[in-house]
């Protein structure tokens, strides 16, 4: 009988294959986490940063504002809102009713539908400016500008000016 030479088996790769598959799955991951983290970090970090208090200061109410002592009564025939007593609201609106049928065309404006809104409040001389929106019969709506400017003496003038028709 001859001798049979013998030869080892071979060995399999696929446990090396495997194992290196794993780490380097196990780096991606890791790499992945790291960067969404710190990513994260970052813009948040950003976004902290970028936040700045905001500090406003107060408006000191002026003379003419001080709270009434009692309320005033309800008018139908003026426009309401904005810091004009009916008073002032009422010598404005007549001042301004020709304006709005002259300039804008505007036809029979109704009080009450009258939107007030003050666009700038009042500054350290007590100087404000509200916007009248006008309702008319026939359609229009003009805007009027109103700057209204306190005097010592407690009268408060105004200047209007159309600025939308």
């Amino acid at each position: 009988m001859e001798d049979a030479v013998v030869q080892p088996a071979k060995k399999s790769n696929i446990p090396l294959i495997v194992g290196a598959a794993l780490v380097v799955a196990c780096l991606c991951g890791c790499v992945t986490l790291a960067l969404t983290v710190g990513t994260g970090f970052f813009f948040l970090n950003q976004a902290s940063d970028s936040v700045q208090p905001i500090y406003v200061e107060p408006i000191q109410p002026v003379e003419p504002f001080e709270a009434l002592e009692t309320p005033e009564p309800y008018d139908p025939n003026l426009p309401q809102g904005g810091y004009g007593d009916n008073k002032l609201r009422g010598q404005v609106w007549k001042f301004i009713l020709p304006m709005a049928e002259r300039d804008a065309n505007c036809q029979t404006p109704t009080p009450l539908a009258t939107f007030i809104e003050v666009s700038v409040e009042p500054d350290g001389s007590g100087v404000w400016e509200e916007r009248w929106t006008l309702f008319c019969e026939n359609g229009p709506m003009p805007v009027f500008r109103i700057i209204f400017t306190p005097n010592p003496g407690g009268i408060i003038n105004f200047s209007p000016g159309l600025i939308s028709k």
